[in-house]
């Protein structure tokens, strides 16, 4: 394929897309196509935006109103409608655009019944953006530390290891160990996406407070539950 037909084929991709948007009832607004999606529950408006690589990355879906639509694990941080998993890219068949509003129809029924049967992924860490520490902590049975000051200190293939310990009042120069706290969510049924939606599961944890405060400590382990699924999420 040459670049002009290339640059051809994702011309009528993206047109053909916004056509069949337009037959659906959608029109171009500056975040992109808004339009309507009917649902058992009634009719949600959304907004279809078309990222940079249409056709070979699928549309953003998001509700016009974000809060008028119950927060899950099935929405993205941003509030975008989770609708393409990453092994479901085979035939691109998001750039017909009745077969994308049939997904997002779906998605509001499962919604309306609360996500019934719901498979209890743990991936509380994509609500949250990637630590630009590279190393990997390593920890064993989360309970014996819950409530607890850990320490972890640095191990071989650029781990580092948790143990007992708390930050003493005077630390060596150039150690490397880091001092954290663990401490449990309980059952999450909506991810938390900020800091004040952590501290208001976590409840009066006074301890913790103060020690971030005073800035003892540098790495959070946080449990938590879906189900009868156990998951952590390490914050540094």
């Amino acid at each position: 394929m040459t670049s002009v037909s290339f640059d051809e084929y994702v011309a009528y991709t993206r047109q053909h897309f916004e056509e069949g948007l337009i037959r659906a009832g959608f029109h171009e607004v500056e975040a992109g196509w808004e339009g309507p999606v009917p649902h058992s529950a009634g009719t949600t408006r959304v907004v279809i935006e078309l990222p940079p690589r249409f056709p070979f990355r699928p549309p953003r879906v998001g509700p016009v109103d974000h809060d008028a639509v119950p927060w899950s694990w099935h929405r993205d941080p941003d509030g975008a409608l989770c609708l393409v998993a990453e092994d479901d890219h085979d035939g691109l068949w998001w750039t017909e655009a009745p077969a994308l509003l049939e997904h997002v129809t779906a998605w509001f029924e499962h919604a309306d019944t609360g996500w019934t049967d719901d498979r209890p992924d743990l991936d509380l860490d994509r609500y949250f953006h990637q630590s630009a520490d590279r190393r990997l902590y390593l920890y064993d049975d989360l309970g014996q530390y819950l409530n607890r000051s850990v320490r972890f200190s640095p191990a071989s293939n650029n781990t580092m290891r948790i143990r007992h310990g708390s930050r003493p009042r005077k630390t060596l120069k150039h150690s490397k160990d880091r001092f954290g706290y663990v401490a449990d969510l309980g059952e999450v049924d909506v991810p938390p996406r900020t800091w004040a939606d952590i501290t208001v599961r976590l409840g009066s944890n006074a301890d913790l407070d103060r020690r971030i405060r005073e800035q003892s400590v540098a790495v959070i382990v946080l449990i938590y539950r879906r189900g009868t699924h156990e998951g952590a999420i390490v914050w540094t």
